[in-house]
């Protein structure tokens, strides 16, 4: 059986899905990626315009551009394919310097360097058009396993990376000093799993999410304590996604699409939330942070892998419940989260 380990849609004039599978079944040890032009097919197979099996388990992939697929790699490999529109994928470039599995990739703004979050404690920075070489800059500073490290998303934290790791920290790196120099820790109360950047109206926020289902959100410009810890949710947080300002807002939406976020945790739960959203009656007088939509859990075995933002009338988080999807066959289950804009009523559609 193979589990689903993460996905990303393309641009939104194509809303193009990635999906990246590992499959750990007896003595098979390989990965799928997957791309779906038509993204409500996913995760089944057949209906994938283009697959490709890796050599080993891929645990996490990202678009680097309208072809090009950055993809992370059990062997410890960071891997950059072609993907050729449909068919199959051409390998343009491989990096062998991870000593242990690589955990996440992320690609930069202007997509002209990836960056990788290993098993071995170490992030990576690599020049995304080499076929081949050293990384530009190795990152150490964790002392265990990094779950996951992204790029900052607008021009002011563009040169920012923000990583989480089973040695409890979160660590803000600024890739225009020394390595040394140029961090920030922050001592978290539980190991990290996940984390993101939410551009906000009043500057960017980090949310990170914690294997015992809190997720805390800081401002980068003073690190000294949380904005806000939230504690809705009871499993491990894999997913964090925020609101592409791509998507226009709806007739009547009254909420900055920039300052949105989706959290999906082990719980098989999606929590949405608003930052600085003032005026809502869920909204902390402390914090800002509103709650816009709680789905509990979506099944009871199902664990939430990836989220995603789908551009449209409606606002889509797809659940990718790993326990339910079967890629080795043409049957797949999926789970739906339709989150409805403007008034944020919610359907769940099982299917």
């Amino acid at each position: 059986m193979s589990r689903i380990e993460s996905m990303q849609f393309g641009t939104y004039e194509r809303q193009t899905l990635l999906v990246a599978t590992s499959n750990l079944t007896g003595n098979v040890w390989n990965g799928e990626l997957l791309v779906f032009d038509d993204w409500t097919g996913a995760p089944n197979r057949s209906k994938a315009i283009s697959k490709f099996t890796t050599p080993a388990g891929c645990a996490d992939a990202c678009w680097l551009g309208p072809r090009l697929v950055v993809s992370a790699s059990d062997t410890g490999a960071v891997e950059i394919w072609d993907w050729k529109g449909v068919g199959t994928f051409a390998s343009v470039s491989e990096f062998h310097e991870h000593e242990d599995m690589v955990r996440a990739v992320d690609v930069n703004m202007e997509r002209s360097q990836c960056l990788s979050a290993s098993q071995d404690g170490s992030v990576k920075i690599w020049d995304a058009s080499a076929a081949q070489g050293s990384s530009i800059v190795t990152l150490n500073g964790h002392t265990s396993a990094v779950f996951q490290a992204r790029f900052g998303k607008t021009t002011e934290t563009q040169q920012l990376i923000a990583s989480v790791a089973r040695d409890c920290t979160l660590r803000i790196w600024d890739t225009r000093q020394a390595p040394s120099a140029g961090q920030s820790v922050v001592r978290l109360q539980n190991y990290g799993t996940s984390v993101a950047w939410v551009p906000t109206a009043n500057g960017s926020k980090i949310v990170a999410g914690h294997i015992d289902g809190s997720v805390r959100v800081f401002d980068p410009r003073n690190l000294e304590d949380s904005i806000a810890t939230l504690t809705n949710q009871t499993g491990a947080i894999n997913a964090i996604k925020a609101r592409p300002p791509q998507i226009p807002a709806s007739t009547g939406d009254t909420m900055s699409p920039e300052n949105m976020f989706a959290v999906g945790s082990d719980d098989g739960s999606v929590m949405v939330y608003t930052i600085d959203s003032a005026g809502s009656d869920n909204a902390s007088d402390a914090t800002g942070i509103s709650v816009v939509y709680k789905a509990p859990a979506a099944h009871p075995t199902g664990y939430v892998r990836g989220l995603g933002w789908v551009l449209g009338n409606e606002i889509r988080c797809i659940l990718l419940q790993s326990s339910l999807c079967v890629l080795a066959g043409d049957t797949c289950e999926m789970q739906w989260l339709l989150v409805q804009c403007p008034y944020y009523s919610s359907t769940m559609v099982c299917g």
